[in-house]
């Protein structure tokens, strides 16, 4: 909406550069620069040098909000310089990620692979979620449906192993790396019904109790992809195996990372001068109890000018 309300129309083609001329001082200056690139990608064609130029800027949100400008128009130079704001510069994580979402060249889609390693939890399934709404038939994030309970998506990382809870929208367990798990010996409570154990084997037996029925059991490995199945396999839901996560965690069964709902959030303030206070990010929002594994995912960076990163929506 602000791309279209920036349209000029019937412009005279003299009165076009002089407004390139006057865009292209402004776009050079972080206090306007955001203002001003909105105004450029509502130019069109005839802004994408004005842009491209920017892009050799040494201030990083200058060359942000052309890149993020070009990316809409389908430019690829634009792709270094967002992979370097989502993984450097929280404030700026959620445009970058969008903007290289709707990117389909093969670089946009190595630079969001790239971020799955990252160490940050948002950034890693912020590239997850951005590259699964453009193509959820990517094999990079390709899912496994596990009856009606939930979704199970086994990403190979060679970062710091992690496992993502969704609790919004739908049910999605993301396991950052392929080797996640349990350590035992184990007792985990999954909810009321569900007991996973470790045996003398080294496996883990897995057993579900039903009033006034037989109790079920299935071994499996300690991997958490077959633990998660096997509950499945018995009936379990996606909340009994949210619980079995949290409880594993909480005992130290689990020592892979364990986030919740770790998606970049839009209109965090940018500051402009790079000063480093003791504070967390001004614009984060303060993570619940359940989200404590979220609490330093990001290192805080805070200025003396603020910017709105939601003026570029």
């Amino acid at each position: 909406m602000s791309v279209v309300q920036a349209i000029s129309v019937n412009e005279h083609p003299r009165d076009l550069l002089e407004r390139l001329a006057n865009l292209e001082q402004d776009l050079q200056q972080p206090a306007t620069t955001l203002e001003a690139a909105i105004k450029l990608e509502a130019i069109g064609q005839e802004a994408i040098p004005v842009l491209d130029r920017a892009l050799a800027s040494a201030e990083p949100l200058v060359r942000f909000a052309a890149a993020e400008a070009l990316a809409y128009q389908g430019r690829d130079e634009c792709v270094p310089h967002l992979l370097a704001a989502a993984r450097d510069e929280s404030a700026l994580r959620w445009n970058a990620l969008t903007a290289l979402g709707t990117l389909t060249d093969a670089d946009a889609r190595e630079a969001l692979a790239t971020l799955l390693h990252e160490p940050s939890a948002e950034t890693r399934y912020g590239a997850f979620n951005a590259i699964f709404d453009s193509n959820p038939r990517d094999p990079t994030v390709r899912g496994e449906m596990l009856e009606d309970a939930l979704v199970l998506h086994v990403v190979p990382s060679h970062g710091e192993p992690m496992i993502h809870v969704r609790r919004t929208e739908r049910p999605e367990i993301v396991l950052f790396g392929q080797e996640i798990c349990f350590q035992t010996p184990a007792a985990v409570f999954a909810g009321p019904r569900i007991l996973i154990k470790s045996e003398d084997s080294g496996r883990l037996k897995v057993s579900r109790f039903s009033l006034g029925k037989d109790d079920v059991s299935e071994y499996c490995t300690t991997q958490v992809a077959d633990v998660i199945r096997t509950m499945v396999k018995l009936g379990g839901n996606y909340a009994d195996v949210v619980a079995a996560l949290t409880q594993a965690k909480q005992r130290g069964v689990l020592t892979a990372r364990v986030a919740f709902d770790a998606l970049p959030r839009p209109g965090r303030q940018y500051y402009l001068d790079q000063e480093t206070p003791d504070e967390t990010d001004a614009g984060m929002s303060e993570p619940s109890s359940a989200d404590s594994e979220l609490l330093l995912d990001d290192p805080p960076q805070e200025n003396s000018a603020a910017v709105q990163t939601d003026a570029t929506l």
